[in-house]
């Protein structure tokens, strides 16, 4: 269960395969801004900035791409996992006349639009077309290529989600399992408390039904020996007489009781720790367990479809543009697409408001949420949500009401990075407080089951032991008793 839980906390393939989905989408994003505001003839420094933005990104691409590849052991039990080593995902090339589809692995793919952004920088610093490596990327950073690795990212979730349900039926098992032989010692225990009980009572009742025959014949054999030996005449008539009878009488004593009742107590604390971790402590672990990747899959979601409005909005309305995205290839209706990634946005938001994943996240981070971020974007002065909002608003309404320009264009654009760069300084705090969430539950499991050991450390050497020893005493003077009156009777 530890080896689980940290993993859990860990969730590395998950964030390294979301951080390449985003990237990715940058990509493509990146290279249209480059191409538009070239063909919109934008000051020579912005498209420099804007190239050195791109030239970051391809160092990040590289870096994500060696560490997915070294890290695929830890989900290679995921069947999305295949995307690394086997050629499934589709690709579109433009380097002929004619467009061709060839299929390769995530691995070698990522290198694909590395060597394109390369191409696209040097075709620009040579100034030549860049056409057909701009085509590659927007139709496979945002297309097929983009879709498989979102589709994998979402297949770790529900991986690591089915992961937990699994080793939760499996804490279940074990801990019905434990609490049923706890119950099965105790009452195989009862059974023999119930004939130690037995045997204690017929010796009982054979010392008192004995005791008289053998205190007679012991006195008898005393005064005999004061007569014949030391030559004393005992008037035995001057004594109280013991009768030789035997007393019949049937005893029961509290053995069984006193025993039952320390074995209570040890069945008690037992139940008690199995109860407590099975039905409260571990519970509220699998949730939270269950919920993490939720909510950095949350994160996500809004960081990539941020990008995805602010790309289609701008794809939409520039109509001045020479070189618009359908002569690279057929979008969806490209308002279609502002909408839906407005709408996917706004389901995001609800659900990080409404649903239990709040419950994973600190105080801090609900503020930057909700209420303000320090920031020197305006438009985050409210919080990332609100700013969301804003962003959806002014990536539609420039559409619908003005004609773009190259300095709105790279406006929209800063906005909307500023904000997906909130959103990341929020996704490393939602990993956090989460982690640490999950690692405090653990811990409390943890503590719990020294303690409940403790406690049967003690319980033993402080309580139990001192008392065998004392019925182990006991029992030997008995015996010492048994033998004297075994002896008379012979």
């Amino acid at each position: 269960m530890i080896t689980d839980v940290s993993y859990t906390t860990s969730l590395s393939s998950f964030k390294n395969v979301g951080q390449l989905l985003y990237d990715l989408g940058l990509s493509a994003d990146s290279v249209r801004v480059i191409d538009s505001l070239k063909s919109s003839k934008a000051p020579e420094e912005k498209i420099k900035n804007s190239i050195v933005d791109l030239e970051n990104l391809i160092l990040d691409l590289e870096s994500i791409q060696g560490i997915i590849f070294e890290d695929f052991n830890q989900w290679s039990y995921c069947s999305s996992a295949e995307i690394v080593t086997s050629p499934v995902i589709p690709l579109v090339y433009f380097y002929d006349i004619h467009p061709k589809i060839g299929y390769s692995n995530l691995y070698d793919s990522v290198s694909e639009v590395i060597l394109a952004c390369k191409s696209i920088i040097k075709a620009i610093s040579e100034n030549e077309s860049y056409l057909k490596y701009i085509k590659f990327i927007i139709v496979n950073g945002s297309g097929h290529l983009y879709d498989r690795v979102n589709s994998t990212m979402n297949g770790i979730v529900d991986c690591e989600i089915e992961r937990v349900k699994d080793t939760g039926t499996y804490i279940t098992i074990l801990l019905i399992f434990g609490f049923c032989v706890l119950a099965a010692l105790s009452l195989v225990v009862i059974g023999f408390i119930f004939l130690v009980s037995k045997k204690y009572d017929k010796f009982w009742n054979f010392i008192i039904n004995n005791s008289q025959p053998a205190l007679a014949k012991l006195k008898s054999s005393a005064v005999d020996r004061l007569i014949l030996i030391h030559g004393i005449d005992y008037n035995s008539e001057s004594n109280t007489e013991i009768s030789g009878s035997r007393i019949k009488r049937k005893v029961r004593t509290s053995v069984y009781l006193q025993y039952s009742y320390r074995l209570m107590i040890f069945f008690v604390i037992g139940a008690f720790y199995y109860i407590l971790i099975s039905i409260y402590l571990y519970p509220q672990c699998e949730v939270l367990m269950i919920n993490r990747p939720k909510l950095l899959s949350n994160f996500n979601m809004r960081r990539s479809n941020l990008r995805w409005l602010s790309m289609f909005s701008r794809e939409t309305y520039n109509h001045y543009l020479q070189k618009k995205i359908p002569q690279y290839f057929k979008f969806a209706n490209a308002w279609t697409s502002v909408y839906k990634a407005s709408d996917i946005l706004k389901l995001k938001n609800k659900e990080l408001r409404e649903s239990d994943l709040k419950n994973l996240m600190s105080q801090e981070l609900k503020e930057r949420i909700y209420v303000k971020v320090d920031s020197n974007h305006t438009i985050l002065n409210h919080g990332s949500e609100t700013a969301i909002n804003i962003a959806i608003d002014d990536n539609q309404s420039h559409g619908l009401y003005e004609l773009l320009t190259g300095d709105k264009i790279l406006s929209l654009f800063l906005d909307v990075v500023a904000i997906q760069n909130e959103i990341s300084q929020e996704f490393q705090l939602a990993d956090r407080d989460s982690k640490n969430l999950i690692s405090g539950k653990l811990d409390s499991i943890i503590n719990t089951t020294i303690a409940y050991s403790i406690a049967l450390l003690i319980l033993y050497f402080c309580y139990y032991l001192p008392y065998l020893n004392r019925r182990i005493k006991y029992l030997s003077r008995f015996l010492i008793l048994t033998e004297i009156l075994q002896m008379d009777q012979d």
